[in-house]
């Protein structure tokens, strides 16, 4: 098990399989991505500069290059109702 948790956090659009794998090298040994949404019309609204498709990509090759990984999602943004949530 791992002693201690060195974490870095990457935007999507920075995300590349072999730069998390020189991080990794370099003694991180956990990545959180900033997704926010898996919603087209909600990245719109939180101004983010990537789409699902890259959320995706950058999901797949960080479970590629790390054991532990993490998404960070946003909750409660105006409009935002927990049936969408849940979907």
């Amino acid at each position: 098990e791992v002693a201690v948790e060195v974490t870095m956090e990457a935007n999507p659009t920075s995300v590349e399989v072999t730069k998390l794998r020189d991080f990794q090298r370099a003694g991180m040994n956990r990545v959180s991505l900033g997704i926010q949404s898996l919603r087209p019309a909600a990245l719109l609204q939180l101004g983010r500069a990537h789409g699902v498709g890259q959320c995706h990509a950058a999901i797949e090759a960080a479970s590629n290059a790390f054991d532990r990984y993490s998404i960070d999602l946003i909750y409660g943004r105006p409009g935002h109702s927990p049936v969408e949530w849940c979907s």
